[in-house]
Order: C-alpha cells, then structure tokens, then sequence
C-alpha cells in the first residue's frame, strides 16, 4: 500500500463526506468494535491523474475496502456515491457468501450438464480467489448463456452479488437474453419474476433490480457522451458485469454491415469497449467461444474452457466432415484487367453503374471477389452446382442452409440466382423458400424467428447479420462465399451449425467452400473435425480392430475417433433404434455411454466392442414414398 502511505497524495472526498457519514452512523460504532483501531471502512487515494491503463499505478482514484485487510487497492475512474458505500456496508460478508456458495451443491437444471457444472464451479472458485477479470471459453451451441443465468441466480441467491450487468453487442442478443432470464425457471417461478430484470430500453434499474441487460453502445453513451447525468450509472451499481461473446469488438472483421464499416473506428470501438469494463467497481466475467489475444489481455486466461471437439464426442454438438470444394476456372485462375480497358464500374453510393478506362493492370484473386470486384458468371457456376447436386429446400429432414455473401448486394444476386437455378433444374420452389437477411431488411428478427421456427425460409443469404448468437439448429449446410481475415469471425460463422437437431435426425454439418476459406484458416481454426475421414464409420473400425487398436502402439486417437463415429450413427437412430439398443447392450443410455467412450481407458474401451458389434446391427430407420398415382 505504498501509495496510501504518500500522504501528500491521499485526497479525503470532503464534499461527500458529511453526508455519507451522517449514513454510516447508525453503523459507525459497531464498526469500529469489529475492525480494532479502524474507524473508517473505505479508503481512498489521489494525485489528480486522469486513470491509465500505461500508468495503472500512478493514476485513477485508489480505493480500499479497509473492513478486508487482505484484499488489495485498486483504481476507479471515479468516486462512489454515498449510496454506493451505503449498500457495500450492508452487503452480505464476501467470506461468509463465498462458503455458501461453496456449500451449496443445488444447481438449477437448465444448466446441469457435466461440464457446465464444472464452468459455474470454476467461475465461482475464481470469484472467492479475488480475480477481478475472469474468462469463461465454452464452444458455441454449448449453453454459455444458460451457464451465465445459473451463476448469476446463484451469486444472487447467496447474496454475494447485489446487481449484475449483463453486457450484449447487439439488441437481437439482448433480446434473446431477457428472453432466456424469463424462460428459465426455479420450481414454478422465472428468474426475472424472483430477482427483477431491466431490459435494453430501460437505461436507470431501480432499486429493487437485481439484473440490467444493456448494449456496449447504449452503456459507451450512458457513461461518456452524456450530458444528463442522472442516467450516467455510479461505479458502484454494478458488482458483477458478465461479458456475452467477449471476443467482439476486437476482431479486424467483426461481420459489420457496410454501412456500419464506413462510420466505424476499431481502435475507438476497442477502446471504448474497455473502458465500460474499467468503469465499474465490479468483478467482470467474459464469455466467448473464440478467445483473442485482445480478450485474454482484458480477462486473463480462460478459468475454464470447453472445446468443439470435446462436445461433439460428448454428445451435445454435431461433428463436420471435410469441405466440399466448388472449384471454377475463375477462382483458380482469378481476374485480370489489363491497363486502358473500359469496364463497367458499380458505384454503391449512387447505385449506377459506368464505364471507366484503367489506368493500371489490375489482378483479382478469389478473396477479392463479390468485394472488390463483381463477378457474376462465378457466382452462377457456384449456386448452379449447389442447385444440382446437393441442395434441396422442400425437404425438411435435409435441414437448412446458410450462405455467407460479400455484400448486400451480392446476397442480392445469390438469391435470385439460386431461384433461377431450382427453375432451370425443373424443381422450382416458393418465393420465400430462399430468402436474404442482413441489417437492410425491413424485419430481419421476424425473418430470423422464421428461419428458426418455421419451413421457409430454408435456404439464407447473410452477411453479417447471422455470423454470431443466433440459434438455428436444423442448419447441416454453410456455405462460403465470402473470405474473411479473422479465425474469431470463421468459427463463429461455423458455429451456426454445430447445435443438435433431434427433429432431423441431424449426425453432422457440411461445409461447402468456393472461396478456398477452410485451407486458409485450417491451420489456425479450433473447429477441425472429430472424425478425419467421413468413410471411417463404425463398420470401418469394426474391420480394422487388430491394425488400429491391437497392434498400434498409441491407439488413443483411432479411439476419439471411433468415439466420434459411434457419437454420429447413435445421432441417424429414432427413439426405436436407440431403445433397441440400449436393450441389447443393457446399457440404462446411449447419449451417456457414448459420452464416456472418448475418456476411458484402453482396456476398458476394448471390453465395448460386443456392444459395438450391436451398435452396427442397429439401423436408422427408412423411409419409402408410396405413390397411388396411376
């Protein structure tokens, strides 16, 4: 505490002081019995510097909870209100919150599986450590908001949180939020009804709110570009702040629309962003699938990670096989314009389209395509073979599909192109059995719930709008025609696809690639498949026994990867074939024993094989059309 010992720095908060002592002292003599010598509970120090981060321990306003001898000082940008120190002294004992929490074993079932059991626990082990800046890295599809709802009704419960700020990008992810908060329930009773919830529109909680939804925007505005300053919250009215999807706002690419990208600033959007988090005399926890380096400067290293591949052998996400290349001379071969050609130049302010001379040679490679260059006989070679050959919208077992375009306009011409291509096929479908949804749209979370809940749309064109926190589980199909620069952005774009879909049947999901995007981000990408060679299925190992598991002096990876085949045949099974199954292996259930099948030991994974030989003799139900036409 060398900087609490330079008294010509210490400033007492004088102006505030007369009326936070009339409010501490119905409290003031019971203190001072408890803390010995210390009559004062909360210390502050002050040079008058601005806080910065380059100069943390030279700046800000210092300040010291001195009722915790063991806990450390640390900066504020700004002083507490007097009620603000008012409700930390009424605030239940941390050490007497941090044992009930420890004690207490009753978790909410929404969030009972194993792993977010161990996510809470480890978050809340964090929390009675003193770690100001937490990071939680769960794959997505994996239940991180519900996780985030159960601790948050737990550090409730036991009073260890008096308010929680649940930050969000975007409204559609508040919405969904507020909408999970109300949904999941204790007994009868939704943790909104039991704890008070503020939504996005509500900008001051009152003070029997125990959870506030905002955007980073809308708090960014709230806290530093607002001249009424009876909405500016204090940095005391939140203790905890959960961070959703804590990668954004720090990608090169975050998916932005175009327009959004001509008025944005990363650099101000990253620093803004950190500064809501500096803010507040509160412990942040951040929640990502995609940690970036940017992330784990802010929060630290993940206290708790999840990975894709160890959900899918688990059972609680779908695995992927290896892209399907679409391949055209164009994109192996790029665009070359040579200097003094006249070409058609689109002009995306005006809408027009004129003609310029070239003054240089001018080359295009495949990133560049739909972005800087328009190319539309690529894009109709792509969509005519996604048409012909593998997708189908009136089938619904086939599950959904989700293109990523350049542009708005390029989702534009997809649209319409893969429209005429079902035609030309002879298989044309309704107008909106393919639709686009980006920012432009007159109602994109209408359209949103649609493609969720409803048949049509089936097939949708996206840029941005769909890259992140959107949850669709009949999508098997991504489609790529778009190159992106950050590994956050890809597998968020992946991640759409990897939710289970029992409905469907759903085993896994296909990536089709006509921007060579999986090779140029293999290498860095987190979301490589469990099962390497999609021909490796059960039968496969079964007949492989003594090459991979007899002879083979490491045999664990042949065994994740028998374990990610038997994950992707039980998933084909209907509740019949899973029941047959399990009566023939007299197993109590098949999602669990296959769950452990990855984890255990060697020997122990060779005494299945019986129930692996059963497992092969179980098929997925047929299905066969009956025609009465004559």
């Amino acid at each position: 505490m060398a900087l609490l010992k330079q008294r010509d720095e210490i400033k007492i908060l004088q102006d505030k002081w007369p009326s936070l002592k009339n409010m501490l002292r119905s409290d003031y003599h019971l203190i001072g019995q408890e803390m010995g010598d210390y009559k004062v509970p909360f210390i502050y120090a002050a040079n008058g510097r601005p806080y910065l981060e380059q100069y943390k321990e030279k700046s800000g306003i210092w300040f010291w909870d001195a009722r915790n001898p063991k806990e450390n000082a640390y900066a504020l940008e700004e002083f507490h209100k007097p009620e603000d120190l008012a409700l930390k002294l009424t605030a239940k004992n941390k050490d007497e919150a941090n044992k009930d929490l420890a004690d207490d074993e009753d978790y909410p079932q929404f969030a009972a599986r194993p792993y977010q059991l161990d996510a809470i626990q480890s978050l809340e082990n964090a929390i009675k450590d003193g770690k100001k800046r937490i990071l939680l890295a769960m794959a997505t599809g994996t239940g991180k908001t519900r996780t985030a709802i159960s601790l948050m009704y737990r550090l409730l419960k036991h009073k260890r949180a008096r308010r929680i700020l649940y930050l969000v990008d975007r409204n559609s992810l508040g919405r969904q939020t507020a909408n999970a908060i109300k949904d999941n329930k204790i007994g009868t009773m939704s943790i909104s009804s039991i704890y008070g919830l503020k939504e996005l529109s509500d900008k001051v909680p009152d003070a029997s709110t125990k959870i506030q939804i905002a955007t980073v925007q809308g708090m960014i505005k709230r806290l530093f570009f607002n001249d009424d300053n009876s909405e500016k919250p204090s940095v005391g009215q939140y203790d905890f702040i959960i961070v959703d999807e804590a990668h954004r706002g720090y990608a090169e690419d975050r998916g932005l629309s175009d327009q959004e990208y001509e008025n944005y600033d990363q650099e101000e959007y990253v620093s803004q962003y950190r500064r809501v988090v500096d803010y507040f005399d509160a412990t942040a926890i951040g929640m990502t699938a995609t940690p970036a380096l940017q992330t784990t400067e802010i929060f630290g290293n993940p206290v708790y990670s999840y990975s894709y591949q160890q959900a899918v052998l688990d059972g609680y996400l779908v695995d992927h096989d290896a892209p399907v290349i679409i391949q055209t001379k164009l994109a192996k071969e790029g665009i070359h314009f040579k200097k003094g050609t006249e070409v058609d130049v689109f002009n995306q302010d005006e809408k027009t389209i004129d003609k310029e001379k070239l003054p240089d040679n001018m080359n295009f490679d495949v990133k560049d395509f739909n972005h800087r260059v328009i190319t539309p006989s690529f894009n109709k070679v792509v969509c005519d073979e996604l048409v012909r050959n593998y997708l189908d919208p009136t089938d619904r077992d086939a599950g959904k599909t989700l293109i990523f375009a350049a542009t708005d306009e390029h989702a534009d011409i997809v649209v319409d192109l893969l429209k005429k291509a079902f035609k030309d096929d002879g298989r044309p479908v309704d107008d909106d059995a393919i639709e686009k949804i980006t920012g432009s749209i007159r109602h994109p979370n209408q359209e949103i719930r649609n493609f969720k809940n409803e048949d049509y749309p089936n097939i949708v064109v996206t840029v941005d709008l769909l890259t992140t926190g959107v949850d669709v589980p009949a999508i098997t199909n991504i489609v790529f025609l778009r190159r992106v620069q950050s590994r956050i952005l890809y597998e968020q774009m992946l991640g759409r696809a990897t939710r289970l879909c029992p409905e469907i049947h759903k085993d896994k999901f296909r990536i089709f690639d006509a921007v060579g995007i999986y090779d140029a981000m293999n290498k860095v990408t987190n979301m490589k498949p469990v099962v390497q060679n999609p021909g490796h299925n059960v039968n496969y190992f079964l007949h492989h026994k003594e090459d991979y598991f007899e002879i083979a002096e490491d045999s664990h990876q042949y065994q994740v990867d028998m374990a990610g085949a038997v994950e992707r045949k039980i998933k084909r099974l209907d509740d019949q074939g899973r029941n047959k199954f399990e009566r023939l292996a007299e197993i109590q259930s098949v999602d669990e024993w296959a769950g452990k099948l990855s984890k255990i030991s060697k020997a122990d994974f060779m005494k299945q094989w019986p129930k692996f030989e059963q497992l092969y003799q179980v098929h997925p139900a047929k299905k066969q059309f009956i025609s009465n036409e004559r």
